[in-house]
């Protein structure tokens, strides 16, 4: 593959592509199923906290663009 190192990109990136679809899906089927709102401890609660903060305004975690060729 030494020869074709866009080709491997592009495989990456797909795959990529590929298992974050199926985890959007995933997360849209789970919260469909949920009734009401969770009950989270107080640790739990710190911890969605501090990592939802540390998401920058892209979706990344360091808050620049993000998609095939620029992750994070």
């Amino acid at each position: 593959m030494g020869a074709y190192p866009g080709l491997l990109t592009g495989m990456v990136d797909q795959e990529l592509l590929v298992r974050n679809e199926y985890l959007a899906a995933e997360n849209r089927i789970l919260k469909a199923q949920l009734k009401g709102r969770l009950e989270l401890s107080e640790r739990r609660a710190s911890h969605a906290r501090r990592d939802r903060s540390s998401i920058g305004p892209k979706g990344s975690w360091r808050g620049g663009q993000c998609g095939p060729g620029r992750l994070h």
